[in-house]
């Protein structure tokens, strides 16, 4: 197995094998997917997911640009993690909730709170999507990273062909709400949120049976 493989980054012909073992195995048992990343540790250009666990023992990290609760509090993007084609077969019908690993951009952010948002896609249509809110205790320090899961609510069976079909998942953050939209206290702005990915200690993931 070649080194872009292990780091979810493939070749055609390895499109094709992952397709096959796909439409195989049938994720039947709510296989779990790894967020990866490759070109880097820091905000690694190329961001995909696989079945595959990280092996590695740095974890690479997806930073959020700056956020106010000014403006209506907007979600932003932290990244969208996307996989081969055909790595799906079948319907989809339940995704496990979504783990990740959260720190700060800037240690002067210590103090504030985060929402956070998970969305799933298929060919860039929105599938579900949920969300966490008022995270707090995030800190700076990468060993102290803030273990966080967002679960999903259930959603509509969506097929996918085993072929084309693309599985995307985005990861969105803003400052830290109450259920009706408030601010839940802290500060209102941040320099960014970070989120870890991609080692075997921060193997940010989720379940998708189909």
């Amino acid at each position: 197995m070649d080194a872009g493989f292990q780091q979810g980054v493939w070749s055609d012909g390895e499109h094709r094998l992952l397709a096959a073992n796909a439409r195989y195995l049938g994720f039947r048992l709510g296989s779990a997917i790894f967020l990866h990343g490759s070109g880097g540790t820091a905000n690694p250009p190329t961001l995909a997911l696989s079945t595959l666990a990280p092996a590695g023992t740095t974890a690479k990290y997806q930073d959020s640009p700056a956020l106010a609760f000014a403006s209506g509090n907007p979600w932003l993007a932290v990244g969208t993690w996307t996989s081969p084609r055909g790595l799906g077969s079948g319907t989809l019908s339940a995704l496990g909730a979504a783990q990740v690993w959260l720190g700060l951009k800037n240690s002067d952010d210590i103090g504030t709170n985060f929402d956070l948002r998970v969305e799933a896609y298929k060919n860039g249509t929105l599938v579900t999507a949920g969300q966490t809110l008022c995270i707090q205790g995030i800190t700076r320090n990468a060993d102290l990273a803030k273990a966080v899961t967002v679960a999903f609510p259930a959603l509509t069976a969506t097929t996918f062909d085993g072929v084309t079909d693309v599985l995307s998942l985005k990861v969105l953050t803003r400052i830290g709400t109450t259920a009706g939209g408030a601010a839940c206290g802290g500060h209102s702005t941040a320099v960014g949120l970070r989120l870890y990915f991609d080692a075997v200690s921060r193997n940010a993931q989720f379940a998708a049976t189909f």
